[in-house]
Order: structure tokens, then C-alpha cells, then sequence
């Protein structure tokens, strides 16, 4: 019979990376007076940076698709007309530049320290959360500001 407070139930044990060694296992669990398993600490979810990273992302890639599909390029002209009689164009324009590069290298960071602590974590032995998704819409979006930016300059050499 338990005792007030404490459960009859045991949690899954599970062993996984090749790093994890039942040494690492047992250093980080801790245990009650009867030596039953309470608590197993897990990997860090890196939930915030990981919201972050898809919602900057997601937000530049509507920004470029403004500016590269025609039709939404029309009403992206229309708008800057509208604001340069009300002399926001610069301000707007300056801004918008501002926040590529500075979105951009901000999630490239983010992306960095989600993968540092990825590797310390497995290094300890406790499997971590997948980063590939945010890998892949990061390396996406760095191809894009690549190839826009080749692009531009090819038209510039070209006269």
C-alpha cells in the first residue's frame, strides 16, 4: 500500500543515443526512500526559440513572395505610391531592409543555440528534441536571401 502523496506507478525507462550509458541514466534520476523512479529529467523543448524561428521565417517568406509574385508585387507598388505622398516611403522601405537582415540573423542565432544545447544535452544521455524542421526553414530561407541577392547583382552587371 502507498504511502499518502506517493503512487504505486513506475515511469518508462527508455535508453536512446549512442552517447546514453546506464551510468548517465542513473546519475540523472532521482529516486525516493523506497528507490522507486520519480522523476526523469528530459530534454529541453526549446519551445520559444523554436516558435520564434517558424514565425520570422514564415513572416520573411510572405514578405519575399509580396515582392517576387506579380500580382502581389502590384499591390506592394500601390502601397509605396500611397505612402510616398505621405512621405513614408523612405522610412517604410529603410525599415523593411532593416528587418530582413536583422530577422534573418536573429534566427540564424536562435537556430545556433537551439543546436548548442541540442549537443549538450545528448552529450549527457537524455535524448533531445528534434531541430530539423527549423534546420530546414532556416537553410530555405538563406538560400533565398543567396540567390535574391545574386540575382541582383547579376542585373546590375548586366547593364
Amino acid at each position: 500500500m502507498p504511502r499518502k502523496g506517493h503512487s504505486e506507478e513506475w515511469l518508462p525507462i527508455v535508453l536512446a543515443g549512442e552517447n546514453a550509458t546506464w551510468n548517465n541514466l542513473l546519475n540523472s534520476i532521482r529516486f525516493d526512500r523506497e528507490l522507486k523512479v520519480v522523476h526523469i529529467p528530459a530534454g529541453r523543448t526549446f519551445s520559444g526559440s523554436r516558435k520564434a524561428i517558424r514565425l520570422i521565417t514564415l513572416w520573411n517568406f510572405l514578405i519575399f513572395g509580396l515582392f517576387a509574385v506579380p500580382p502581389a508585387h502590384r499591390w506592394v507598388d500601390r502601397g509605396f505610391l500611397a505612402l510616398r505622398a505621405i512621405d513614408l516611403e523612405d522610412p517604410v522601405g529603410w525599415s523593411l531592409q532593416v528587418w530582413l537582415v536583422g530577422s534573418t540573423l536573429l534566427t540564424t542565432a536562435l537556430l545556433g543555440r537551439m543546436l548548442w544545447r541540442k549537443r549538450r544535452t545528448i552529450s549527457t544521455g537524455v535524448p533531445a528534441a528534434s531541430v530539423r524542421l527549423e534546420g530546414m526553414l532556416v537553410g530555405a530561407w538563406w538560400l533565398i536571401v543567396i540567390g535574391a541577392s545574386a540575382y541582383g547583382f547579376m542585373l546590375g552587371m548586366g547593364g
